[in-house]
């Protein structure tokens, strides 16, 4: 073999090892971009479960998150503002794989109430409930208010956006279906 014929192998050899060396470290470089995304998601993911556990969240453009119950009788949805207790970490994990409707029963001409199939944590403290109150009920009764009470209550969360009067003409007299979910309220929006 020539000398020319050697050193044209030579200098083909140390090319293709310069081009693997240049795709491994294009591979690496790309690994560790790969792993700077996963830990970055992560990282979000983390930050939000947090504020979720304190029921505020503040997504990338810095807008607050919010989650409101929401309270649906037939076509008409009401927006609730939910408590600050244990009873409503409890509720909001109750209500984490979707709506739940319930049949709720009328007691005493002031509220509508339904027994759980869980118990929840109870909070309770002497109150005045008014109309548009949640409330738990011996840890285990949801009641939506319509009119007033007093008495020892767990809060759960407050109708924002109806009155007395809309709030008895939608829950009616008798049993009601009422499907409560959450729902994210971005920057105070409703």
């Amino acid at each position: 073999m020539s000398r020319f014929a050697n050193k044209v192998r030579l200098g083909a050899v140390v090319l293709c090892l310069v081009m693997l060396f240049i795709m491994s470290a294009c591979a690496k470089m790309g690994e560790i971009a790969a792993d700077d995304a996963i830990l970055e998601k992560q990282e979000e993911t983390n930050n939000d479960t947090q504020n979720i556990e304190n029921g505020t969240d503040e997504n990338s453009s810095g807008e607050t998150v919010e989650q409101v119950l929401k309270v649906a009788v037939g076509d008409i949805v009401f927006t609730a503002e939910l408590a600050d207790n244990s009873t409503v970490d409890a509720l909001k994990e109750y209500l984490s794989q979707g709506p739940v409707t319930l049949e709720m029963s009328d007691y005493a001409g002031m509220e509508k109430g339904v027994d759980l199939d869980t118990e929840l944590p109870r909070n309770d403290v002497q109150m005045n409930a008014e109309a548009g109150d949640i409330i738990l009920y011996n840890g285990h009764t949801l009641v939506i208010y319509y009119d007033e009470n007093s008495w020892s209550l767990t809060p759960v969360a407050k109708i924002i956006d109806a009155d007395p009067g809309q709030l008895r003409e939608v829950l009616g007299t008798g049993d009601v279906s009422v499907t409560f979910y959450l729902e994210e309220n971005r920057g105070g929006e409703e």
